[in-house]
């Protein structure tokens, strides 16, 4: 039985007037309620992207100074030190300068401080860019993102009306099914309650990928494909129902196959630009590279002495 024919059994029965103003009213509540989630989203993202913003330029000013001036005062340190740590608390802080952020408060070198300004700079463009692109997005949408925007609220109402139609068809479905008793009868129920799981499996999927206004990382795009590309395959189910056991099982296999390719690195198997471990940094210590110069500015030449490497730690 198709959606058409499930659609018209629902509009034959009785109550069809009160199903439809229970309808419209369903509509209107999920429209406001889905462009109201979205207008909070995007302020909460701004309110983010204004916080990381702040610390982050708030630590610009002092580590400059710091490098510019090898040697500053204690209250430039100190300073630069509290800054530095506030920038910990900023929403969008990415795991490499975290990483550099924790290594030079841990140590103090100021070998660290070029590497760290470029990141910190880096990363500030980044989200400068970020929100430029948000707030044009918001405030100035093109025709078609505006389009998409207002067909975008109507979703949540579209995905409802689908999984009660899905469910329809399913008793429907199990009504005119063949009684239990038999391999066959056995067989088309089972076919029956895989594509109904199929089907929902691929709503549940789709959704987020049309609805969720995620902030862009290095696996969404990767993520949305295979979501897609899972939901696209219920449309196999046209085929006949003696597809939907098959449907259902290559759906099952790619959803779990997903966790593997949209995993992450461990952060500590990801060591940021300018780590070294402890037999790297003795390495450093006992034979500097040519060129090298110590804290008051003096040429550092050959290899350090253990006792000068211990006065150095």
């Amino acid at each position: 039985m198709s959606l058409t024919q499930v659609w018209s059994w629902l509009a034959q029965q009785p109550a069809g007037p009160y199903v439809a103003a229970v309808t419209a009213l369903t509509f209107i509540a999920l429209y406001t309620a889905a462009r109201s989630s979205a207008w909070r989203v995007e302020q909460a993202r701004l309110e983010r992207l204004r916080l990381s913003l702040e610390l982050y330029a708030a630590a610009a000013g002092p580590l400059q100074r710091t490098l510019e001036q090898r040697g500053a005062g204690a209250d430039t340190e100190a300073l630069l030190m509290d800054r530095l740590q506030a920038c910990k608390a900023a929403p969008y802080l990415t795991a490499d300068l975290q990483g550099q952020i924790g290594a030079y408060l841990a140590d103090g070198d100021e070998a660290r401080l070029p590497l760290l300004h470029r990141a910190l700079d880096r990363e500030a463009v980044r989200l400068m860019e970020e929100r430029a692109k948000l707030l044009a997005r918001s405030e100035q949408p093109g025709w078609g993102l505006s389009l998409w925007l207002q067909l975008r609220a109507m979703l949540p109402f579209a995905f409802a009306a689908a999984a009660v139609l899905l469910t329809a068809w399913l008793l429907q479905a199990l009504g005119a099914a063949p009684a239990a008793g038999g391999s066959e009868a056995a067989w088309t129920r089972a076919a029956i309650w895989a594509r109904f799981a199929s089907i929902l499996l691929s709503l549940l999927l789709l959704y987020p990928v049309l609805l969720e206004n995620r902030r862009p990382g290095g696996s969404t795009i990767l993520l949305r494909l295979l979501s897609i590309f899972i939901a696209l395959l219920a449309l196999i189910h046209l085929a006949g129902l003696e597809t939907s056991l098959y449907v259902l099982a290559v759906q099952l296999l790619l959803f779990v196959l997903g966790f593997s390719l949209t995993g992450t690195k461990p952060r500590k198997a990801r060591p940021f630009a300018g780590h070294y471990d402890d037999t790297t940094t003795q390495t450093l210590l006992l034979n500097p590279p040519a060129g090298t110069v110590d804290s008051e500015g003096r040429p550092v030449n050959g290899a350090l002495s253990p006792e000068d490497t211990d006065a150095r730690e």
